[in-house]
């Protein structure tokens, strides 16, 4: 009897042994094969965060470097029917010409520097001669980018006398 029961121990002992290697095996694969999707993990991840803050830099430095070149007014007459088209034509050219005179100072300034709001104050209201006859300016839109583009309005200036 007490030789069954041994060998009834001895034979769960084993078991529990050959049982807890062929566990720790299959253990031991998942496990290597985690490490490694964890390692090519990590890998992508530096990756990307490198591309990421390449990417923060080159768009820092195109921030930088923008720059005021050019400043491109557009002028509309507001009572086009009132006037010839050659006298429109010389408003326009005019009133781009006197916006072109006030915004000067702005060329070669950097975009992020420049008050927005600014600009339709200093444009806004200014009267200019064409033609015999006085205008005056209201900016309707202004866009900063290389190109400081104003879009504007010209009135016939009427005095109350």
């Amino acid at each position: 009897m007490k030789r069954l029961v041994f060998r009834l121990l001895s034979a769960f002992i084993i078991g529990v042994i050959i049982g807890g290697s062929m566990m720790n095996m299959y253990i031991s694969k998942q496990f290597e094969e985690l490490t490694a999707k964890n390692r090519t993990l990590e890998n992508e991840l530096k990756s990307a965060r490198e591309d990421t803050e390449s990417l923060r830099k080159q768009l820092e430095k195109q921030e930088q470097r923008k720059i005021i070149t050019d400043i491109e007014p557009r002028v509309e007459l507001v009572n086009k029917d009132d006037v010839p088209k050659f006298e429109e034509t010389s408003v326009v050219l005019d009133g781009e010409k006197k916006i072109i005179q006030l915004l000067e100072p702005l060329k070669g300034q950097e975009v992020k520097n420049v008050d927005y709001n600014l600009i339709p104050r200093i444009v806004s209201g200014r009267e200019f001669d064409s033609e015999g006859r006085r205008y005056i300016l209201e900016v309707e839109v202004v866009v900063i980018t290389n190109e400081l583009r104003v879009y504007a309005t010209a009135k016939l200036f009427e005095q109350n006398e």
